[in-house]
């Protein structure tokens, strides 16, 4: 009788066990995926923001030339540019994508002021709408960024994940909320 009972008792920690593998197997080929396309989204988004610094760019270039802006303006965007072009986290990359936007939001109040004053310039309004076109590119890049950030988190915090989270070199994602966006997000260092 007792020898019964450690066979069964075997048999259920050998099934606990390959249930155990079978679940990090499963998770971790889940884990791999979803890291592949947050990586694939994390590119979207980058490469979105060289196009918004490019427009940006462009504007203040196309302004100087017709002569619309003021030196401290160009400093000013410029200035914003230069900054929001370096690397860093999400959270550090969208406030710095924000300030860029504010910084061009006030030039083309400016803009708009100084077209009207001289009847309208083509040239400028059409990198005004290029600079609002890749500003909606960041915001629909960073959408679908934000969007895959939640299931990717938990699957690096699950319980059968661990040992692959830690393999992989993963860590949480942080959210990309630049301002004019909506700062509705929190860093996953404040969950």
């Amino acid at each position: 009788m007792t020898a019964t009972w450690i066979g069964v008792i075997v048999v259920l920690v050998l099934l606990l066990v390959a249930a155990y593998y079978y679940g990090v197997g499963v998770r971790g080929c889940h884990l791999e995926a979803a890291g592949e396309n947050i990586d694939d989204a994390w590119r979207a988004v980058e490469a979105s923001l060289v196009g918004h610094h490019e427009a940006a760019e462009t504007l203040i270039r196309t302004a100087d030339e017709h002569g619309l802006v003021t030196g401290a303006q160009r400093e000013a965007v410029e200035s914003a540019v230069a900054d929001a072009a370096r690397t860093g986290t999400p959270s550090d990359r969208a406030r710095r994508e924000s300030r860029l936007n504010e910084a061009v939001t006030a030039l083309g109040a400016v803009l708009d002021a100084s077209c009207r004053a001289r009847g309208g310039d083509a040239e400028v309004k059409a990198a005004q709408a290029a600079y609002e076109q890749a500003w909606d590119d960041v915001d629909t890049a960073g959408a679908r960024y934000n969007y895959l950030v939640p299931g990717y988190n938990r699957l690096t915090h699950g319980v059968f994940n661990t040992a692959h989270t830690r393999r992989l070199g993963r860590r949480a994602a942080e959210n990309f909320f630049p301002g004019a966006m909506g700062e509705i997000g929190t860093s996953v260092a404040d969950l």
